[in-house]
């Protein structure tokens, strides 16, 4: 199965700082949006992460971790979201506890479960369903996660 190409922190930082620079310099949106999407900057979307570990990856989405900077890659959807060893714990113990306690209003097909993410002024929103897939990637890598922990124990004596 083909996953997606995961970017490095070094790669999210390049690509900030150079589109910062772009979008500073130019006044009209649609001019910014086509010259960050340029075939010039296009490499930077290329470039993969240098050493990962694949915990999870499916038509959903996926978990990868960075062994370099340790940093967790969580794809889901539309969302991408790089998180520190401690961020992905808080984000899975989140997922769990909203999907324990799902709103009522989730019955309805809209989206109306928030989700906070370490960036204070960026949240996902999920329906019912996408809560529940997003909580089953979440178990499935943590599961990996741990088997690999222990698989490590046991090499190490």
């Amino acid at each position: 199965m083909n996953c997606f190409a995961p970017l490095c922190c070094l790669c999210l930082e390049r690509f900030s700082a150079h589109l910062a620079v772009k979008i500073s310099r130019s006044r009209n949106h649609n001019f910014r949006i086509a010259q960050a999407l340029s075939l010039e900057n296009q490499h930077i979307y290329r470039k993969k992460m240098c050493n990962l570990i694949k915990w999870y990856c499916d038509e959903n989405g996926y978990v990868f971790q960075c062994v370099d900077c340790k940093h967790f890659q969580v794809c889901f959807g539309t969302s991408m979201l790089t998180l520190s060893d401690e961020e992905f714990g808080y984000f899975t113990a989140v997922v769990a506890d909203r999907t324990a306690h799902i709103p009522d209003c989730a019955e309805m097909p809209c989206k109306c479960i928030v989700l906070p993410t370490p960036s204070p002024n960026i949240q996902c929103i999920l329906n019912r369903t996408e809560l529940l897939q997003l909580h089953q990637m979440l178990q499935e890598c943590d599961v990996e996660i741990r088997t690999a922990q222990m698989v490590a124990l046991f090499r190490e004596r």
